[in-house]
């Protein structure tokens, strides 16, 4: 099995870790499992960036989520802005126009509507989060939030179709994440016993305008993901995807793969790690005259999940409840006063 130097982003069957698995006939399913096992190993630790195939998730559903976003990204501005983003109380959901997210100082060319996991009030109530909660309330309000979904009217059946994606994510996350333990050399269900068994998920619908094709085209710019790990629903119609190959400095295509998710270990496996499967920085150079749609489901760790070394030793020292991680950067993640600083 080459490396991803050799072959561009490499492709993983996933199958063997799906509940049920689903192997060929007559395929050994531990050795199945040691060799997807393997290939993450590589992808993980060279590249950071993955595709996965025999995934199991619903194809309709995923195909669904497209079109409604499309429909949604059609609507007049002030219908789209009644899901707008606000900056009093929404802390990372709702609808922001072409400019609004920001990174590193610079505004994204995209459109796009966050989605969080919602959670009730007496779910977190009595347990380690809700503790949370009474000491640190300003984070009340992430961990609390409503979704702001667009009008049935609007957008017949949007949000009848993105909580059932949401739940087609969630389960392909949960399988990826057995066979990153598999990976470490860890329990399949490691993950799941207190780290990610809660995921704190988030989503982005995103839509990128068509730009001019003599132009930059930077829909989002180079950043990596700050969690877990990131499962992307790409337009099959466009490659604007690039990851930063670490061995030229380059840029490198990720193009969208028929029947495949494209995904990227973020921030937090380099801390779970120490460094042994590192975050891959990335970007969005979109420069097609036509409009591309894409749809990132980040699979966060549980929000009081202490993260920090899980392979022995202290690692670094680097510790941090998720929580407060996810708060610092959604906090800054939008222009609400027209600055980029």
């Amino acid at each position: 099995r080459r490396g991803w130097r050799e072959e561009g982003i490499p492709v993983i069957d996933i199958g063997p870790f799906l509940r049920p698995p689903r192997v060929k006939e007559g395929v050994d399913l531990a050795a199945a499992k040691r060799a997807t096992a393997k290939d993450l190993v590589i992808a993980c630790s060279e590249c950071g960036f993955f595709y996965v195939k025999n995934h199991g998730a619903d194809k309709d559903v995923c195909r669904q989520a497209h079109e409604v976003a499309r429909q949604f990204f059609a609507l007049p501005g002030d219908v789209k802005m009644k899901t707008g983003i606000a900056a009093d109380k929404d802390v990372g959901r709702g609808y922001q126009p072409v400019g609004k997210n920001v990174t590193k100082g610079r505004p994204d060319m995209h459109e796009a509507l966050d989605l969080m996991v919602e959670k009730g009030r007496e779910e977190v109530e009595g347990g380690s989060l809700g503790a949370i909660l009474k000491r640190h309330p300003e984070l009340t309000p992430l961990v609390l939030g409503r979704n702001k979904w667009p009008e049935e009217a609007d957008v017949p059946g949007f949000k009848e179709c993105y909580e059932r994606y949401a739940e087609e994510m969630l389960k392909l996350g949960e399988s990826v994440m057995r066979g990153m333990a598999a990976s470490l050399g860890l329990e399949e269900d490691f993950f799941a016993k207190g780290l990610t068994n809660e995921s704190f998920w988030v989503m982005r619908v995103i839509g990128y305008p068509p730009v001019d094709v003599e132009g930059e085209g930077i829909g989002c710019g180079m950043h990596t993901d700050y969690g877990c790990l990131t499962i992307v629903n790409q337009d099959m119609s466009h490659s604007s995807l690039q990851v930063l190959d670490r061995r030229t400095g380059g840029w490198m295509s990720a193009p969208p793969i028929e029947d495949a998710f494209v995904m990227n270990i973020g921030d937090m496996f380099d801390v779970w790690t120490n460094g042994k499967y590192k975050s891959t920085p990335h970007r969005v150079v979109h420069t097609s005259s036509t409009y591309r749609v894409s749809i990132p489901f980040f699979y966060e760790p549980n929000a009081d999940a202490e993260v920090r070394y899980l392979l022995g030793g202290d690692g670094d020292g680097r510790r941090v409840r998720y929580i407060d991680h996810l708060h610092s950067k959604v906090s800054t993640n939008f222009d609400h006063t027209g600055r980029y600083e």
